[in-house]
């Protein structure tokens, strides 16, 4: 039996003339594998949060996402 995981944090910046965008995203997946004879089998469970905003020509907004993996 293995047990496994990985998170990964990561920004993003920007700007044009009239336009600005800015925001993270979050995400982590963690899994298990079992092994036997010549068989292999696993599990993995992902998940990914993130938030973005942008400034600019007509105003101003901001989105957030959210995303479950099995």
């Amino acid at each position: 039996m293995a047990y496994w995981g990985q998170g990964s944090p990561s920004s993003l910046d920007g700007q044009e003339v009239v336009f600005r965008i800015d925001g993270e995203v979050v995400s982590a997946t963690l899994g298990a594998d079992y092994a036997w004879d010549d068989w292999l089998a696993g599990v993995m469970v992902s998940h990914g949060r993130g938030e973005v905003g942008h400034t600019g020509g007509s105003g101003s907004d901001k989105v957030e996402s959210r995303l479950v993996g099995i």
